[in-house]
């Protein structure tokens, strides 16, 4: 009988427990940054809504109103115009009052909550 190379069912396990505890290891550190990665794309929405809510107002300055979400995000035109088409995805809220306004956002996957106001951003939960 011939010595044949190869490998033997204990060398075997062995790489597969390896690449086991590398897995069980790496995964949560993944989960953790595809959260950061939907965090991230939230503020980057929260972002363009401040700008967006600037140039709203340099493009309207007779009014003094309150302007709501929908007169820059909702409509094609409005996101063409104001560049809000990076909040496609995103959980949006408009909690404005009369005299000020307030928009939370984030993503539905993030953790984050990002809320704009006339005094720019802020960082929630």
């Amino acid at each position: 009988m011939k010595n044949q190379a190869g490998f033997t069912l204990i060398e075997l396990l062995i790489v597969i427990a390896v690449i086991g505890i590398l897995a069980v290891t790496l995964f949560p550190n993944l989960l953790a940054a595809q959260k950061r990665a939907y965090d991230v794309s939230a503020l980057s929405c929260a972002t363009t809504l401040v700008k967006a809510v600037s140039v709203y107002r340099i493009d309207h300055p007779e009014t003094s109103v309150v302007p709501p979400l929908s007169s820059f995000y909702g409509t094609a035109d409005a996101e063409e115009t104001y560049g809000t088409n990076v909040c496609d995805g995103m959980a949006l809220q408009d909690l404005s009052q009369p005299d000020h306004f307030k928009f939370e956002v984030r993503h539905p996957n993030g953790k984050k909550i990002y809320t704009v106001t006339e005094n720019g951003l802020s960082i929630g939960s």
